[in-house]
């Protein structure tokens, strides 16, 4: 099996300094929300992030939104045994069950995950838990989910040159742990939790690319096609 973390991920309601923002109450009256209870979203907020340190990678949902639509419709999820975890930058854990459809709408899609940061969980009709958030960091939450067998793999552009398949070959459980940010490296330390940290490209690649190559390639792995 494989789980996959996106860590450090840019997802956050806009932090109290920026609430009185023209741009963060604009945004927030036309929700009819208060400023602390939406999305940080460098589209739509970037003069209230201008000057702000790590401004050119904060704000940015828009990561998460694409990581959960194409892993959470792969046929490696439907078919075999793949779980999700989201970090964010806040030190806040999200389990996402398989069984959430998420929202192909981005601005329904911020409206969950608002709804997700405010109450803490989101729930079906019947009442089964599609999502819930818990605090802990990077090393908390590989700790957790870890067990005695499983490797963990770190993907990171400057990491040690490695194919997929070979990864598949030379283990069977696997924690993958990918950035969801647009730029940069890593908040957390990432060399005291890994295994590996490997690189797939010799060019940089977006987060969708590297989730895609996971899931195609853990397919293949297990129809024995690689």
């Amino acid at each position: 099996m494989i789980k996959i973390i996106l860590a450090d991920s840019e997802l956050q309601l806009v932090p109290k300094y920026m609430w009185n923002h023209p741009s963060v109450r604009k945004n927030a009256d036309r929700k009819h929300k208060k400023p602390g209870d939406i999305l940080l979203d460098a589209s739509l907020h970037h003069s209230a992030m201008r000057g702000k340190n790590e401004k050119n990678r904060m704000g940015r949902p828009d990561i998460v939104h694409a990581f959960l639509l194409l892993a959470l419709d792969s046929i490696a999820l439907k078919e075999y045994d793949v779980e999700l975890y989201i970090h964010t930058r806040e030190n806040k854990i999200i389990t996402v069950s398989n069984n959430l459809r998420i929202p192909k709408n981005y601005n329904r899609f911020c409206g969950l995950m608002e709804k997700l940061l405010k109450d803490g969980k989101i729930q079906s009709e019947e009442g089964d838990v599609l999502m819930d958030v818990s605090d802990g960091d990077l090393k908390y939450l590989v700790e957790k989910i870890r067990g005695p067998l499983k490797k963990v793999v770190v993907l990171e552009p400057n990491g040690e040159k490695r194919r997929l398949n070979q990864v598949y070959s030379d283990y069977e459980n696997i924690i993958f742990v990918v950035g969801g940010f647009p730029n940069g490296t890593y908040i957390s330390d990432i060399s005291k939790l890994s295994d590996e940290i490997i690189s797939i490209h010799d060019e940089e690649l977006t987060v969708w690319s590297v989730i895609a190559e996971i899931l195609v390639h853990y397919e293949l792995s297990e129809k024995g096609l690689i």
